[in-house]
């Protein structure tokens, strides 16, 4: 049997201070984006406001872009990285090999080190660019990315309401991975039915 959740627009925010700074950022572009409390938000659309010029996220993106096929070119283990081209302008390139869940919050992931204006630790090209940053800049990044896929205010609700792991991922986009990292940096995962 199907559970019905209801949501009533809130203005709750995780306890955590850091995560209340970067909740509110997200929540800001969010409602930029005319994302209603609760409704699910495409990172893709972020572009209009953080000077991303594209973003190559499959194969016909990149196929495009480059002007050539490059299916089979592509390692698994390297998710996205968003390059610098000019004047301040950004190319975001995303790994076409993953998921469509993995693929939205890596873009939102990505969205959040331009929101933070991070500046990599370290940067090689080993067959594909590799940009490094601190594990602090990654952990914002990874914040601003999940609060922009999945807002604390509704999912609390959802959470109270009982609403499956699956359900919720499912709603939103995400993996259920995703999901059970955000319920963890925000204190919600104790506060599921079963407290587990």
């Amino acid at each position: 049997m199907k559970r019905r959740i209801t949501l009533r627009y809130a203005d709750d925010l995780p306890g955590y201070s850091l995560m209340r700074r970067i909740e509110k950022l997200a929540l800001a572009d969010r409602r930029a984006l005319g994302c209603r409390f609760g409704e699910p938000c495409n990172p893709r659309y972020l572009l209009q406001f953080h000077d991303v010029t594209r973003i190559l996220e499959t194969f016909e993106d990149y196929t495009s872009h480059f002007g050539r096929d490059l299916q089979g070119e592509f390692e698994e283990r390297w998710s996205g990285v968003t390059v610098h081209i000019r004047n301040g302008e950004h190319l975001m390139l995303i790994n076409p090999t993953h998921s469509l869940t993995r693929r939205n919050f890596t873009i939102a992931h990505e969205f959040g080190h331009l929101v933070f204006s991070h500046q990599p630790i370290s940067i090689a090209a080993e067959g594909m660019l590799q940009v490094h940053y601190s594990d602090e800049q990654e952990f914002e990044a990874h914040g601003y990315g999940l609060a922009v896929l999945l807002p604390y205010a509704p999912l609390l609700q959802m959470i109270r309401q009982g609403a499956s792991i699956g359900g919720i991922a499912n709603h939103y986009g995400v993996s259920e991975a995703a999901l059970e990292m955000r319920l963890k940096t925000t204190g919600l995962w104790g506060i599921r039915p079963g407290g587990q």
